[in-house]
């Protein structure tokens, strides 16, 4: 576990953070976040629900957010950063956080990183998933390797932070930060039957709309949160979204307490998880 300093800020500069709720498979969207930090502080810039709907904000477009059903594709770290520099053209993005296993070499089995995390919040209920060659495989390639090029090289434990970064987050930890919890936050839509498993269906997405409006408010005490989620849902697929873009803005939030050095980097070289120290 590494303990990190504060990167430097130029005078009058806006910085940016871009947070990915990065889907496992190119078939699954992925969320998408960026703020902003102005003269009142830090604001939520844009979300979207998919990479090709970040792409169109950056377009100009707008996001169908009641559409059935929202496309996965491959992730493309190039369109994303120039879509976040045409919705935030005065801003520079310093930092991109992603939820998903990232490594400077193959990803084969479970890494350090993985062990440490789950060593240490495991009881707490936040243990790691198990990443595979196939899973996540080639999708965190592209995005180590994109952003890399792109000028965003893949942080692990370095003793110092710098900036321009990419940083893999893991959102459960930083929810036990951003909300004092002492357990795992049960906010995943498809966790609610083992969650509640004796309450009705609606009730259990009730309870779940619960969480999601404690973690925005929890969000709100750092940065300005522009999301208005509906009071009801006809479909579980429907909340996902949603979900998605709410984790999207816990890794962005990640990122800010990054560049405020207030965070911990567990693995090694070759990977880290990043988390609210």
């Amino acid at each position: 576990m590494v303990y990190v300093g504060s990167p430097t800020k130029a005078r009058g500069e806006l910085r940016a953070v871009i947070g990915i709720d990065a889907a496992w498979t190119a078939t699954e969207p992925s969320g998408v976040a960026l703020l902003v930090e102005d003269a009142r502080g830090w604001r939520s810039a844009a979300v979207a629900p998919s990479y090709a709907d970040f792409v169109t904000l950056g377009d100009g477009g707008s996001v169908d957010w009641d559409r059935s059903r929202i496309e996965g594709n491959p992730p493309e770290p190039e369109r994303l950063l120039r879509a976040a520099r045409a919705i935030a053209p005065g801003a520079t993005v310093e930092v991109v956080c992603l939820d998903i296993p990232l490594s400077r070499g193959a990803i084969t089995g479970r890494r350090r990183a993985d062990n440490d995390v789950s060593r240490l919040f495991g009881a707490r209920g936040c243990g790691t998933h198990s990443p595979s060659v196939l899973r996540p495989g080639r999708i965190s390639e592209l995005l180590r390797d994109g952003l890399a090029e792109s000028g965003f090289p893949l942080v692990t434990s370095l003793t110092s932070a710098h900036v321009p970064a990419a940083l893999e987050v893991y959102p459960h930890t930083a929810l036990l930060a951003l909300l004092a919890a002492r357990y795992r936050v049960p906010y995943k839509v498809s966790k609610a039957s083992k969650f509640w498993p004796n309450e009705a269906r609606d009730v259990r997405r009730q309870r779940v709309l619960e969480q999601w409006r404690r973690i925005t408010a929890a969000l709100r005490t750092h940065l300005e949160v522009q999301l208005d989620i509906p009071t009801q849902f006809p479909t579980a697929s429907r909340m996902k979204r949603y979900e998605d873009v709410i984790d999207a803005l816990v890794c962005a939030w990640v990122g800010i307490e990054y560049l405020n050095g207030r965070v911990s980097a567990f693995g090694d070289e070759e990977g880290a998880i990043w988390s609210p120290s």
